[in-house]
């Protein structure tokens, strides 16, 4: 079975281009031609439910609640990028619509302060898909990745996301849990 944790749906920033705008029919049949079995909806900084009930599809893929979130370190300017993923039931729907709340102010131009992020999360389950592409401007620091791995709760998972499998291999090698190949371009 294949694993998408990052797709996008609606174009929610600044520079997204009008593919990210998917319809139901459209999303459905592109998981199932590309063999996904287990998805998450990962928008920036929104999650829209409505949307998101419209494209479950209980016979074919496994869909989690996300939100792509633009965060900074607290006292750094620079932006970074986590996918946060909810389970797939009432509590896991609700925690993302809260999150979504929260972030309305968010944006690639003003990041919410890591701290807040994970006080944000509090102790609900999730996981936490760090961005360690090389080539990306956004991959999460080690300083934010020691911060979020120190500060987060029992019940929050944190995988890391690689672009390729070097960089896979030398996650898996340091006892990190890593996926390749998310966030692919239209």
């Amino acid at each position: 079975m294949k694993i998408d944790l990052h797709l996008h749906t609606i174009q929610t920033k600044k520079g997204d281009g009008t593919l990210r705008n998917v319809d139901s029919d459209k999303f459905k049949d592109q998981l199932k031609k590309a063999g996904v079995g287990l998805a998450a909806i990962t928008n920036h900084n929104k999650f829209d439910k409505e949307q998101f009930d419209s494209f479950v599809d209980d016979h074919n893929y496994i869909l989690l609640p996300g939100i792509e979130v633009d965060f900074k370190e607290d006292n750094d300017k620079k932006r970074s990028q986590a996918n946060i993923i909810f389970s797939n039931n009432e509590e896991g729907i609700k925690y993302a619509s809260s999150l979504s709340k929260f972030l309305e102010n968010t944006s690639s131009e003003k990041p919410v302060p890591i701290s807040d992020l994970l006080k944000e999360i509090g102790d609900k389950k999730t996981i936490i898909f760090l961005d360690k592409k090389q080539s990306k401007k956004t991959m999460v620091s080690e300083d934010s990745t020691n911060f979020i791995l120190k500060n987060k709760s029992d019940n929050t998972c944190v995988l890391y996301d690689a672009n390729n499998v070097r960089t896979h291999r030398i996650l898996m090698a340091m006892k990190l849990n890593s996926l390749i190949g998310s966030d692919v371009q239209s």
